[in-house]
């Protein structure tokens, strides 16, 4: 895994099915948008923006898969962490 990334939005799919987990990044430099993937159905809008760029998923299960699926409709790039 990279020691940084650069992207818009965040967000992370770990743990949907049971506890939300986040992974223990310093989020402190990061200006753009971070959610979980649990908040996905209500927050999608937000990811047909004009303002997206480039949007990071970081996770490996069926969360994570989910989001990559609906994020594809969108223009930007995606890149599965």
């Amino acid at each position: 895994m990279p020691d940084a990334l650069t992207c818009d939005k965040l967000i992370v799919a770990t743990g949907v099915t049971s506890n939300p987990g986040l992974p223990p990044y310093d989020m402190s430099k990061f200006e753009g948008t971070c959610y979980h993937s649990v908040e996905l159905g209500r927050r999608h809008p937000e990811l047909l923006s004009d303002k997206i760029q480039h949007v990071t998923v970081i996770g490996g299960h069926k969360s994570a898969l989910e989001v990559v699926g609906n994020t594809t409709i969108s223009s930007f790039p995606l890149r599965a962490v």
